[in-house]
């Protein structure tokens, strides 16, 4: 492949190219299904048994890695459809998740066999998991939450919507940029985050709402736009760091700051430079900028992070602190005040 291309061997190479992890994994993303406790035995009271694990996992079993490196060259041969499961079982075909058997025109590899079937409007899970991973995306939390654990004991909160979107979904041909637009043009999503009746915290339809942490590239770019940041030698280290260490492990809806998330925002590289009156473009430009008050700075810096000025009792305890200081030191209390808003769940939240 081209390098400009984008290219599944990192995904491979994670999964070590199992065909029992990528089959896992496979299910999971595209149809919202969790095999994986369906692996080494049939559960009681799941609905997935073991023989539909490996005869899923058997899609990918052709696949080898030619040497022991983590992105070691893949083959894949092509004609082998079969798996057989340990413990000296016999070998399962291929078969979809919905139990239709699979046709294998001329010499197409089983992956192909398998991404066309769940693309098809008769694959029953693929469009509702889309949708939902989408609405989950945009709302913090699914119609069926976890967004990827659709099975008989976990149902939508809304059938009827999520049978709508998928519809809808399939007759667009699976147009994601179609489907964007359909949730974020509702009423619902276009809700405030501000409770206004108590029923509203007991209900996980959206009432209002939910306010959801940023991802670690879009808190990156909130504090590049607030702080004047161009990055001219960095090299994009500052935003790999972010990107990295504000990566989301759970739920959107319930975020949890990790020590090196509060060490980065209380004093990292990055965090430093842009609280320093001297470095950072926007405190050069409200401390140095001739003829404001200090009421101006002070909204300034509000409207620089929160988009709207501090309230009066705001402005007020504020201004106090920085006249209280030292002589001189006006422009490190302004300094100071950046920091404590860049801090704010206010600015770090999306709601």
């Amino acid at each position: 492949r081209e390098p400009s291309k984008p290219n599944p061997l990192a995904f491979f190479a994670v999964k070590d190219a199992q065909p029992e992890n990528l089959a896992a994994v496979a299910s999971r993303l595209f149809l919202g299904v969790q095999l994986e406790c369906a692996q080494c035995h049939d559960h009681p009271f799941a609905k997935w048994k073991q023989d539909q694990f490996w005869s899923q996992a058997a899609f990918f079993a052709g696949l080898r890695k030619q040497g022991n490196g983590l992105f070691a060259p893949l083959t894949e041969a092509a004609s082998l459809r079969e798996l057989a499961p340990p413990g000296n079982r016999k070998a399962l075909q291929a078969v979809f998740l919905d139990g239709g058997t699979p046709k294998w025109p001329g010499d197409r590899r089983p992956r192909t066999v398998l991404a066309d079937w769940l693309t098809s409007v008769d694959n029953p899970y693929f469009a509702k998991a889309a949708v939902n991973r989408m609405w989950g995306y945009f709302f913090g939390v699914g119609l069926v939450d976890p967004v990827d654990d659709f099975r008989d004991d976990n149902l939508p909160i809304h059938s009827e919507l999520l049978d709508d979107l998928s519809r809808a979904f399939i007759a667009s041909g699976y147009d994601l940029s179609y489907l964007t637009r359909s949730i974020c043009l509702s009423l619902a999503y276009q809700r405030t985050s501000a409770r206004t009746h108590v029923s509203q915290q007991e209900t996980r339809l959206p009432a209002c709402m939910t306010v959801k942490a940023l991802t670690g590239e879009q808190f990156f770019d909130s504090l590049a736009v607030a702080t004047g940041y161009r990055d001219e030698q960095d090299t994009g280290a500052a935003r790999r760091q972010f990107r990295t260490r504000f990566a989301h492990a759970g739920s959107l809806s319930e975020p949890e700051t990790s020590v090196q998330q509060a060490l980065t925002m209380l004093n990292g590289r990055f965090v430093a430079w842009a609280t320093d009156p001297e470095k950072c473009p926007t405190l050069i430009a409200v401390t140095q900028t001739p003829g404001m008050s200090l009421a101006q700075r002070i909204e300034a810096l509000y409207l620089a992070t929160l988009s709207h000025k501090p309230n009066a009792e705001e402005l007020k305890r504020l201004e106090r602190h920085v006249r209280e200081a030292e002589a001189g030191s006006e422009a490190q209390c302004l300094a100071d005040i950046f920091w404590m808003l860049l801090n704010t769940a206010e600015f770090r939240m999306n709601h």
